[in-house]
């Protein structure tokens, strides 16, 4: 939850120019609905010699704290279906939040002649299907595994995988990538949706695996070109293997890409071997009742833009109906929240003052009526 503290609004009136001035304390960060926090973490299972329990509880403090939407999981063990890692991390982040987290885990081999190894899903977004497609085999069993997420009516297609680790099996990578492409191709030619693969391709960017993915964006490449972003081994990263890749990055639109879990937390251990890469998209959502809805129906003009004192958000509404208005900067944090019930069609003008504590970038405004939703950039510069 977050307060608002010393907010002055006035309720809309009809072609009326109206001032919402805000000062908004953000106790704790609150995801917008349609901004999808990610991320593809390798939690290095229960290797012989980790303390796996201490680190998958230090993990789980962290996830809350990030509180990601949809989690691509590799290297997730158990001994028994009552210690699954995935269903832990999801029992735990269900407790905390006081939502059902749902768990998508799978097998893939035995490891260190002790337990079973395998990689999940964890969305606390609803799973309407799910599948898996075994890859081609090096040393060790891999799978590819697809949740398709109801993303408030919106199909997402999430997927995660962990490649063969040798360098000498990169041809194997290679055809386990292309088995990916024919999976992937086949559920979004089924359901049409934005998919998102993630997962430990053991390779590096350039390499010829990752280059069999025609079409897609890898995140963190996107968004810092000129950095690194190695991700493993976790003390020392000198080489990125880890990935978030977008199909099709004209929607969803990548919006931030973080290293996580990046500290040790005794001075000495880390939580994995690896780094957890997370990221952060926004998707056009857009509920349709079921009579349908009218093209234009509401219409979204903001100005100047970029702006420094003050911006104007004009709306015209054609259709009676109720309107949600947000705005939440990069990082997918709610800045601000307004509900308007039954708002008679016309034109609406609402004026945003930042505060000084509001930094310069990019921040997103979003409305939402019963049928439609628009979501446009706001850039502040001072």
């Amino acid at each position: 939850m977050h307060s608002i503290q010393n907010l002055k609004h006035i309720r809309p009136m009809k072609k009326n120019i109206l001032a919402i001035t805000f000062l908004i304390l953000a106790l704790s960060a609150t995801t917008a609905q349609d901004t999808l926090r990610l991320l593809s973490y390798n939690i290095e299972g229960m290797k012989p010699g980790t303390d796996y329990s201490v680190r998958l509880q230090v993990i789980i403090q962290e996830l809350k704290s990030l509180d990601p939407d949809i989690l691509g999981l590799q290297e997730v063990a158990q001994h028994s279906a009552s210690d699954n890692m995935a269903q832990t991390i999801a029992d735990s982040l269900s407790l905390h939040f006081n939502t059902e987290y749902y768990v998508y885990w799978q097998f893939t081999h035995t490891a260190y002649s002790s337990y079973s190894e395998g990689i999940g899903i964890v969305s606390k977004w609803p799973v309407t299907t799910s599948g898996s497609q075994n890859l081609p085999v090096a040393v060790f069993p891999r799978k590819v595994l697809w949740n398709q997420i109801d993303i408030q009516g919106t199909p997402l297609h999430f997927f995660t995988t962990h490649l063969a680790y040798r360098d000498e099996d990169n041809f194997t990578r290679i055809q386990q990538v292309n088995t990916i492409n024919t999976f992937i191709s086949s559920k979004v030619s089924a359901v049409s949706g934005p998919a998102i693969l993630t997962g430990d391709f053991n390779c590096t960017p350039g390499s010829d695996p990752v280059g069999q993915l025609y079409g897609y964006t890898s995140s963190w490449e996107h968004l810092h070109p000129t950095l690194s972003g190695h991700t493993y081994p976790a003390g020392n990263p000198y080489k990125k293997i880890d990935y978030v890749f977008i199909r099709d990055s004209s929607q969803p639109e990548i919006l931030n890409a973080s290293l996580e879990f990046s500290a040790p937390y005794n001075g000495v251990s880390y939580p994995s071997d690896h780094l957890g890469l997370m990221t952060t998209i926004v998707m056009q959502t857009t509920s349709i009742d079921q009579a349908g809805y009218q093209p234009d129906q509401l219409q979204l003009l903001t100005y100047p833009n970029p702006f420094n004192a003050s911006l104007t958000m004009r709306i015209n509404l054609q259709l009676q109906t109720d309107l949600r208005l947000e705005i939440f900067n990069l990082q997918g944090k709610q800045r601000f929240l307004e509900e308007f019930p039954g708002l008679v069609s016309g034109e609406y003008f609402f004026t945003w003052q930042p505060e000084i504590d509001d930094s310069s970038g990019v921040y997103l405004c979003r409305i939402r009526t019963k049928n439609e939703t628009i979501i446009q950039k706001l850039i502040l510069i001072k």
